[in-house]
């Protein structure tokens, strides 16, 4: 979706989507470069020996 720079008059604004999306997008790059995301509360680990299970199939 692309965000229009005029208004429509038919379509009442209730926020401002394009300044959250742009602050959230900013966020998110920001904390994959400093490293902090992801961390190890949002992976998920295999159980020993299952990437090996895995690889010989």
């Amino acid at each position: 979706m692309a965000f229009l720079k005029g208004r429509i008059r038919f379509a009442k604004r209730y926020a401002n989507l394009k300044e959250i999306a742009v602050a959230a997008a900013k966020t998110f790059v920001s904390e994959v470069r400093k490293q902090i995301y992801p961390g190890p509360e949002h992976c998920y680990n295999m159980h020993e020996g299952e990437y090996d299970k895995l690889v010989s199939l």
